[in-house]
């Protein structure tokens, strides 16, 4: 969604896009497991053998596949990712508005339920409602802003941002050929 509305804003098509994501799972009345937990419709023949073994349902599978490519190719321990929900706690136990505050360490990671290997229990989310808004727009100096901007180099197809070492590539003529075909069916971009 940001690169479709970054394609835009250096296109001219807009001065300014907001990209918004909300979800609310959780319902009065209705558990957090079944927020997500059915899948979807049944699917008959073929289409049903994934989901029969496991691979497409359930919480975070798709997420584990990676994972586990992650750890072939470079290596990544479980320490490492435990590292990761240490870290995610401790800024939890900060935050009197979050829903796990209590210290976590690495014996405690380790030691919690596989929800799907190489995940435990620490490295998912809780199911939360919420939402997020990111405004794309054109640099402009001297605009008051709350946090520093995180750059689009259009030219060398790089994201960079002052506050942190955020730092990647992007394969700007797949994402052009996938934006040029979207566009021909899509509403008039006039609608943003």
């Amino acid at each position: 969604m940001v690169q479709f509305a970054s394609l835009a804003v250096q296109a001219g098509l807009a001065s300014h896009v907001v990209c918004v994501f909300a979800d609310d799972p959780l319902k009065t009345g209705v558990t957090a497991g079944a927020a997500y937990g059915s899948g979807g419709p049944p699917r008959s023949g073929m289409a049903s053998l994934p989901r029969a073994h496991g691979l497409f349902g359930g919480a975070n599978t798709q997420y584990a596949f990676a994972a586990r490519r992650h750890m072939a190719l470079y290596g990544t321990t479980q320490e490492q990712l435990g590292a990761v929900a240490i870290a995610t706690r401790a800024w939890a136990t900060m935050n009197p508005a979050a829903m796990q505050r209590e210290p976590m360490n690495l014996e405690d990671y380790l030691n919690s339920r596989w929800i799907i290997e190489p995940f435990h229990l620490f490295d998912c989310t809780l199911v939360t409602n919420g939402a997020v808004a990111v405004i794309v727009s054109t640099a402009v100096d001297g605009v008051p802003r709350v946090a520093p901007p995180v750059i689009f180099d259009s030219e060398r197809s790089t994201v960079s941002s002052a506050s942190t070492s955020l730092s990647f590539t992007i394969d700007i003529e797949n994402v052009c050929d996938v934006v040029s075909s979207s566009f021909q069916l899509s509403v008039p971009l006039a609608a943003w």
